[in-house]
């Protein structure tokens, strides 16, 4: 399958690189960079092998989204089958409160 990232997903991104260089090295934001592409490449490799994220009950977002982790920011997905499309919906810390952002 193919990765995209949603808008919401490159504003995540955007801002998490403005963050990561307030307080750390251009070296310190290419590993992450790095790790979150292998994430994303092999989540497109077996988009199922993650898990569906469990919402608490009443905060359920109308689609079901999958989850990986990366360094400590959490990657939501959904797969589109008929594109043969993964799509990275979100990348969020991991102490964000999730029920406000779906």
């Amino acid at each position: 399958m193919r990765a995209v990232f949603s808008d919401a997903a490159v504003e995540d991104l955007e801002s998490i690189e403005r963050y990561i260089l307030s307080y750390r090295d251009e070296p310190f934001l290419e590993r992450f960079e790095e790790g979150l592409a292998a994430l994303v490449r092999s989540i497109a490799e077996r988009p199922w092998s993650r898990p569906v994220y469990q919402f608490p009950p009443g905060a359920e977002p109308k689609m079901e989204y999958r989850s990986a982790n990366t360094y400590n920011y959490k990657v939501f997905y959904r797969v589109d089958e008929p594109s043969d499309t993964v799509i990275v919906y979100r990348i969020l810390h991991v102490r964000s409160d999730f029920t406000r952002v779906f």
